[in-house]
């Protein structure tokens, strides 16, 4: 026999009817906790949107930014490049100018030295132009020492040329290579001809927020209809 006291039917309905109710209440307390966890996340959700959206276009402002400095260096290297290879060109002129002065006074030289033999000549063993001759073989020698240092000048332009063109070359693959770091930074941006790495992560980063935004609209969906559950007459 059981020792528990006897209910009768209107205590057994109160209790049942407390029972309902509390369900009641614990559902409704979970379908709001669920519908406030939807909003708050909706909100959080479309406010990464928002913050994607301004650090892409800052990103790409940045980017197109660091690629126009990238663009101005290229240029600037191409144009010292163009100086560095006209320099040399000028020193070659240099070059070809100095020879022919180099050319031009030893010929003078010979030519005084075939004076110096023309005006050596004795009549009845007298030299009435003794002395000429010597004056003029002398001014030979100096114009031949002149003609030296016009070739030891040549020879030191001819590595300066060398080193100009070099300097023009290496000028000229910088510039290159300048300008391909700006087309990557370009491309980077999204303003490249090739696909963007920037603005497919961007890209993927908003479908993950759509997704959740629907996810949490959904939520909201399921304590919504929790809650109304609660309101039907039992």
């Amino acid at each position: 026999m059981d020792g528990r006291p006897h209910l009768s039917k209107r205590q057994e309905l109160g209790v049942a009817l407390a029972r309902v109710t509390w369900r009641r209440l614990f559902v409704r307390l979970v379908a709001v906790a669920t519908c406030l966890v939807a909003l708050v996340g909706v909100w959080a959700t479309v406010a990464a949107y928002r913050q994607v959206d301004a650090a892409e276009a800052a990103a790409q402002s940045q980017l197109a930014e660091i690629g126009e400095t990238f663009n101005q260096v290229s240029n600037t290297l191409r144009t010292l490049s163009d100086s560095a290879s006209h320099a040399a060109g000028t020193v070659n002129d240099a070059r070809t100018s100095l020879g022919d002065a180099s050319a031009a006074t030893r010929n003078a030289a010979a030519t005084l030295d075939q004076a110096a033999g023309l005006v050596n000549f004795s009549i009845a063993g007298v030299r009435p132009l003794a002395g000429l001759d010597t004056i003029f073989r002398d001014q030979a020698t100096q114009l031949r020492t002149v003609a030296k240092g016009i070739d030891d000048t040549n020879g030191s332009l001819t590595g300066n040329s060398g080193d100009l063109r070099a300097i023009s070359a290496d000028l000229t693959v910088l510039a290159g290579s300048m300008n391909g770091v700006a087309q990557q930074v370009r491309q980077l941006a999204g303003y490249g001809p090739g696909p963007s790495a920037l603005l497919e992560l961007t890209r993927t980063t908003r479908m993950i927020l759509t997704w959740s935004v629907i996810v949490h609209l959904v939520l909201f969906a399921i304590g919504i209809s929790l809650f109304l559950l609660t309101l039907e007459k039992a």
